[in-house]
């Protein structure tokens, strides 16, 4: 089994004195496993909190949108 390259997704949030970071590791391997990290800071002192998770799979980035031929206004194309 050769599992593909991890997906890391970060998030960051504030709370007034508190700063929460949580990291989602996708893990590529047939059983959706997921790794979330968790770290509290306040004053300088961090607590991380690890929890795996299985049967997960996180979404993919939506693509973005189809350049757009600006002639397009003025003579739409007929759905082929």
């Amino acid at each position: 089994m050769s599992a593909g390259p991890m997906k890391l997704r970060t998030f960051w949030s504030e709370y007034s004195d508190i700063k929460v970071q949580f990291n989602l590791r996708e893990q590529n391997d047939e059983k959706g496993t997921c790794i979330l990290d968790v770290k509290f800071t306040k004053d300088n002192e961090t607590i991380i909190k690890t929890e795996t998770i299985t049967g997960f799979k996180l979404p993919e980035p939506p693509k973005p949108p189809e350049p757009k031929d600006p002639w397009d206004r003025f003579f739409p194309k007929e759905n082929e």
